[in-house]
């Protein structure tokens, strides 16, 4: 049998967005030098995006299962996208979902077809 099992993906997903996370929260913390610039030239710090990135990848986990990886990894491309910067005009949510639609099939094809993972197929949709 093969080692990679369809948890793979997310779960490495979600480590790393973890781990990701973790790291930025203790760099922030561990800033203790006093702000020489002006407030309008820091970054701004969006914890709030971080709490959606972790809803949208735990949207992805549970809709897996129900949807399949296709649609689910699909969905969760395209919304993660939106979710980081959110497309303004036609053009750019076309780029959107063709990076989702590209990224779904490339990941596909190399899990099922070149990997031979067999991965979820949903329950509610059939393929």
């Amino acid at each position: 049998m093969v080692p990679v099992g369809p948890g793979f993906y997310p779960a490495i997903v979600l480590s790393f967005m973890a781990v990701a996370s973790a790291l930025l929260v203790l760099q922030d913390l561990m800033k203790r030098a006093p702000v020489t610039v002006e407030a309008g030239d820091m970054p701004r710090r969006n914890y709030r995006l971080v709490v959606i990135a972790f809803a949208i990848v735990g949207g992805y986990v549970a809709l897996l299962p129900l949807l399949g990886f296709r649609v689910a990894t699909l969905l969760f491309v395209g919304a993660l996208q939106a979710a980081l910067g959110r497309p303004r005009t036609m053009r750019q949510w076309l780029v959107v979902a063709a990076i989702a639609v590209g990224t779904a099939l490339v990941s596909y094809f190399v899990f099922e077809r070149y990997l031979l993972v067999l991965l979820p197929r949903g329950a509610w949709t059939g393929f």
